[in-house]
């Protein structure tokens, strides 16, 4: 009987801690698709505050809303180094409208909505821009798309 009970008690903690990892993926995505390929293009982005609005810009230069139009070709290999040079919270994400609800494109995030980084952090994505298109980078933490930090993303063929 005893057996038994440890056994239903194994059952149970493994249910439940299958079940917790299924919740924490849902809330907190992966952030993106770690590709040991070399990188064909490589984007260096600042993301920051411009006076009332917010916005993005190549490395170094000033932050502008909307950001930079990154393109690249179908099928590049691109690198993006992401710095929050802000004086608040700010990620980074490729979507497919400009919007901090549209679905993410080519798993193409540093930071999430609810953990963007914070001012001073960097982080870098490499992806597969497999998918002509125009697509929108934008700020995912919810409201900092619609004050201007977004820019436009285009894979050409």
């Amino acid at each position: 009987m005893q057996s038994a009970y440890t056994v239903a008690t194994l059952a149970f903690v493994i249910g439940v801690a299958w079940v917790g990892w299924i919740a924490y993926s849902l809330v907190f995505p992966a952030e993106g698709q770690v590709l040991t390929a070399t990188p064909t293009v490589e984007f260096a982005i600042d993301g920051g505050e411009a006076g009332p609005k917010f916005g993005f810009a190549f490395e170094g230069q000033q932050i502008s809303s909307p950001g930079p139009t990154l393109t690249v070709k179908t099928g590049d290999i691109v690198k993006v180094n992401f710095k929050n040079n802000g004086a608040t919270a700010h990620a980074f994400s490729v979507v497919k409208e400009n919007s901090d609800e549209a679905p993410i494109m080519f798993k193409a995030t540093i930071g999430t909505g609810p953990r963007p980084l914070v001012p001073g952090d960097r982080g870098s994505i490499v992806f597969n821009a497999d998918t002509t298109g125009t697509y929108y980078y934008i700020c995912p933490v919810p409201g900092h798309a619609q004050l201007g930090m977004w820019g436009e993303f285009k894979v050409e063929g």
